[in-house]
């Protein structure tokens, strides 16, 4: 999977199993995945990715739903980006 500027730019919100806050560092290793933050509140983790294609997207879905350290996630395609 390579990121250009073609991408699709991909939210992830995880919610990881257990306490052992491993979940962030395997996702960081996931191609396509940009970053990954832990957080605070309802999720656990917040990551970015880009994909190219439909097919990608539903390869990164099905691959975060095989990873052992989530327990659930959310995806949700960026429409639109705004900077400063």
């Amino acid at each position: 999977m390579r990121v250009c500027t073609n991408a699709l730019r991909v939210v992830i919100f995880a919610i990881e199993k257990g306490l052992e806050s491993s979940a962030a560092e395997s996702l960081s290793k996931i191609e396509g995945i940009t970053e990954a933050f832990e957080v605070t509140g309802k999720d656990d983790i917040i990551a970015m990715a880009e994909v190219l294609s439909g097919d990608e997207l539903k390869w990164l879905e099905n691959h975060l739903r095989s990873e052992p350290s989530i327990e659930s996630f959310k995806m949700a395609v960026v429409k639109a980006e705004r900077k400063k």
